[in-house]
C-alpha cells in the first residue's frame, strides 16, 4: 500500500481524538475522509503529514515510517489547510515565488511552474495584483497553487472548498482532478458531501475517532442497498388498486406528485417488482440511487 496506518491512536490528555485508525490508500487515489466536526479528520491528516506523532500505533508512506523517516517523507508531500497563509502586501506571483524559493526550486523551473499553476486555477490575469484586494475564494486558489509548487507525490487538503462560492469550488475541483490525472495522490478531509461525491474515487467515513468504513463509493452504495434497501418511485395505473396491493403486501409507501415512493430490501425487491408488472399495477418505475449523504447517515447513525 502507498499509505498505510495500523492501530493509530491520538490522545490529548484524557481525550482520544483518534481511537483506532487502520487506513490503506493506493497510489493515484483521491481519497476523501468525511465526518462531523471533531470526528478526527484533521488529526488524521496532521499525523499522515508528519506534523503530529500518534500516541500509539504506526504508519508508513512510500514504505517510510511516519515517525522515524519524517524528513524524507516531507520532501515528497504537501499539506494545504483551510487557513490561507499568504503575504497580503505581495502579489499572487510574488507569493508563489516566495514559497518556491523556500523549496529551493531552480529559478527558470519555478517561473514556468508558477505560470502553469496560475493558468490552471484561472488566476493568470490577477498574478500581478496584491493579495490584500483578493476575495477569500481567490486567496484560496493561490493557497492551493502554493501547495503544488514543489511537484509533490501526495497532497493533503483540509477542507479545501469550505465556504467558497460555486464558481471557485468548480475551478478548484477541476484543478485537483487535473493534477490527479498527472499522478498526484490526494487525501482530502471535508464534510461537504456533495462536493466529495464528485471528486473522490475512494471514501472513508470517520466518527468519534473511529474509521467506520473505507471503500469505493460504488461498493458503499451496494452495501447500503443490501443492508438498508432501495427506494422505488412508482407511477401507478390505478391508484386505488395499487394502494390495496401495497396494503396487502404490508409495504410502506408515500404518495406525492403522482408517484408512490416504496422502500424495499433486497429480499422482497425482485418478487415485488415482478408482481407489480405482472398484474399491471404500474406504468413506470424508477430506482433511486443512494447518495453519499444516505450512506453517511447510515454509517454514523
Amino acid at each position: 500500500m502507498f499509505i498505510k496506518t495500523e492501530g493509530i491512536k491520538k490522545a490529548y490528555k484524557n481525550f482520544f481524538a483518534l481511537k483506532k485508525l487502520d487506513l490503506y490508500i493506493k497510489r493515484g487515489d483521491i481519497f476523501s475522509l468525511i465526518g462531523p466536526n471533531g470526528a478526527g479528520k484533521t488529526t488524521t491528516l496532521k499525523i499522515l503529514a508528519t506534523l503530529q506523532r500518534p500516541t500509539t500505533g504506526t504508519g508508513s508512506i512510500f514504505g517510510l515510517n511516519i515517525i522515524k523517516d519524517r524528513k524524507e517523507i516531507r520532501k515528497k508531500i504537501s499539506l494545504i489547510s483551510e487557513t490561507v497563509v499568504l503575504h497580503e502586501n505581495l502579489t499572487a506571483y510574488e507569493n508563489l515565488k516566495f514559497f518556491g524559493d523556500l523549496y529551493d526550486i531552480e529559478k527558470k523551473k519555478l517561473a514556468k511552474r508558477i505560470n502553469e499553476l496560475l493558468e490552471l486555477i484561472n488566476m493568470n490575469e490577477w498574478k500581478d495584483k496584491k493579495i490584500r484586494i483578493f476575495s477569500r475564494g481567490m486567496k484560496q486558489r493561490i493557497n492551493i497553487a502554493a501547495g503544488f509548487l514543489k511537484d509533490p507525490e501526495i497532497v493533503f487538503l483540509d477542507e479545501p472548498t469550505l465556504g467558497l462560492d460555486i464558481q471557485t469550488t468548480i475551478v478548484i475541483r477541476n484543478f485537483l482532478k487535473k493534477k490527479n490525472e498527472e499522478g498526484i495522490t490526494m487525501i482530502i478531509s471535508s464534510h461537504l458531501l456533495s462536493e466529495i461525491e464528485k471528486i473522490s474515487n475512494r471514501i472513508g467515513i470517520i466518527n468519534n475517532g473511529v474509521l467506520l468504513c473505507s471503500d469505493e463509493l460504488s461498493k458503499l452504495v451496494e452495501e447500503y442497498k443490501s443492508e438498508v434497501g432501495i427506494t422505488l418511485n412508482v407511477v401507478p395505473i390505478n391508484r386505488k388498486d395499487f394502494e390495496k396491493f401495497l396494503k396487502d403486501k404490508k409495504i410502506d409507501s408515500e404518495f406525492e406528485d403522482g408517484l408512490f415512493k416504496l422502500k424495499l430490501n433486497n429480499s422482497s425487491l425482485l418478487n415485488t417488482k415482478e408482481i407489480m408488472f405482472k398484474n399491471n399495477y404500474i406504468s413506470e418505475i424508477y430506482e433511486t440511487r443512494p447518495t453519499l449523504e444516505d450512506i453517511y447517515l447510515w454509517k454514523t447513525g
